[in-house]
């Protein structure tokens, strides 16, 4: 799913569909501004391990992944 500038995607890593400059949200309220390299507005959401693992953490405050006994 491709989000366009103004739009407020929510927090995470997006990369630029025109010439795939990273661009980073921190926050759910921030709105995607055009490219920095080439000024187009189409973003892609970039979705990673490490995403998830922090969404995890986030969500189930920040209870550990893997239980050592």
């Amino acid at each position: 799913m491709a989000f366009k500038c103004g739009q407020k995607p929510g927090t995470g890593r997006y990369v630029c569909t025109g010439c795939g400059e990273d661009l980073y949200l921190d926050d759910d309220s921030d709105k995607l501004p055009p490219c920095a390299k080439c000024e187009k507005c189409e973003f892609k959401q970039v979705k990673t391990f490490l995403t998830y693992l922090l969404f995890y953490k986030v969500v189930n405050s920040y209870k550990p992944l893997i239980h050592v006994n």
